[in-house]
């Protein structure tokens, strides 16, 4: 079997899980859904792409294809993992996930070596989140696992996918309109990620949530997101009704989102930091990266990238709708979890319709 039909089936396993994760946190049943909603929205999804985008950069090196071939492999016990989250068994899905985890590292390291630029800067970049995975479980069991799992989630979160997302971004957003990133200041971007989860997994929650958050704002510069007006005046040439335009325009608007997203996560984060208010907890802080930063990045990518990997054709009727009820959802999650489920699930259903139709 090959590299990108694991990644289809691994895309489908976690949509699967995460509708799952939906229909039992409208049972009631908190805790599972935050369980299976980590070990599959948030680990196997990315993976599952992450497993394509590395053996693409890996077409120039055999022993990086042996790697990624033998993460794939591995992949296969990912598949399962996530439904031990109703026992809320984390220890066989997190240890799973360590193994996959460490010849991706090797594949994405050895991928880099044969790339340059922009794609060499993200290929090193995914790696770190592999190793980022891996420190952060490590800390998280040198004080024991923590009672409460959204600790866990949290750091975990912050850890793998928002290392990975700025490990694609700093690539496709540049590279997309013929530019380059701030090299610096994006290897700087898994340092902090490091900092910031493994202080969170030693329970300096406060400390290490001010570090992703102040990840977050350099990741704004370190992308170009800064230049989205002059990306967008560059297609202007372009006829307004082709395909071309339309899915430029798209991606360009979309990190508009993506920049109030990360303006809610520091508002998120300030709050609970500071304690400003008593329903300012943990959970709102989570949800803010989930439901809103990574989430929203997802739907970004998914109508481009789905297509590919499942084998669909659909109609590129692109629409910022998806992104922008997502980060409504975030908004009102703290004062409304009811209107936030209603609207993340529009959201989610929306964007799946756009991507497969």
């Amino acid at each position: 079997m090959q590299v990108r039909e694991v990644s289809r089936i691994g895309i489908l396993a976690s949509i699967a899980y995460l509708a799952l994760s939906l229909g039992i946190l409208l049972a009631g049943y908190h805790h599972r859904h935050a369980y299976i909603m980590l070990y599959s929205a948030l680990l196997l999804f990315p993976h599952s792409v992450t497993l394509t985008y590395v053996a693409s950069g890996a077409m120039r090196n055999k022993r990086a294809q042996r790697f990624i071939m033998v993460s794939a492999i591995i992949t296969f016990a990912m598949f399962i993992a996530p439904i031990f989250g109703l026992w809320l068994n984390w220890e066989i899905p997190t240890a799973i996930f360590a193994v996959v985890s460490i010849p991706m590292i090797f594949a994405s390291i050895l991928a880099g070596r044969s790339q340059k630029g922009n794609i060499r800067l993200s290929l090193y970049l995914v790696s770190s989140s592999y190793i980022i995975y891996l420190t952060t479980v490590a800390s998280l069991l040198i004080k024991g696992w923590p009672e409460k799992f959204s600790i866990a989630a949290t750091a975990l979160t912050f850890a793998y996918p928002v290392t990975l997302i700025y490990a694609v971004t700093v690539n496709s957003l540049p590279s997309t309109f013929n530019d380059k990133p701030s090299y610096f200041l994006s290897y700087s971007l898994p340092v902090l990620t490091a900092i910031g989860s493994f202080l969170v997994g030693l329970r300096f929650i406060k400390a290490g949530s001010a570090v992703i958050v102040a990840s977050t704002l350099i990741y704004i510069f370190a992308a170009r997101m800064y230049r989205l007006k002059r990306y967008l005046s560059s297609i202007q040439r372009l006829n307004k009704e082709s395909p071309a335009y339309k899915g430029s325009a798209f991606f360009i608007k979309s990190h508009y989102v993506i920049i109030a997203s990360i303006s809610l996560t520091v508002i998120y984060t300030l709050l609970f930091i500071t304690k400003s208010f008593s329903f300012y907890c943990l959970l709102c802080l989570l949800h803010a990266y989930v439901m809103g930063f990574v989430s929203i990045h997802v739907f970004l990518h998914a109508p481009v990238m789905l297509p590919v990997v499942l084998k669909v054709k659909h109609k590129r009727r692109y629409t910022l709708w998806p992104l922008i009820l997502a980060l409504v959802a975030t908004a009102v999650w703290p004062v409304s979890g009811i209107a936030s489920y209603i609207l993340y699930v529009i959201a989610f259903c929306l964007d799946i319709r756009i991507a497969t139709c």
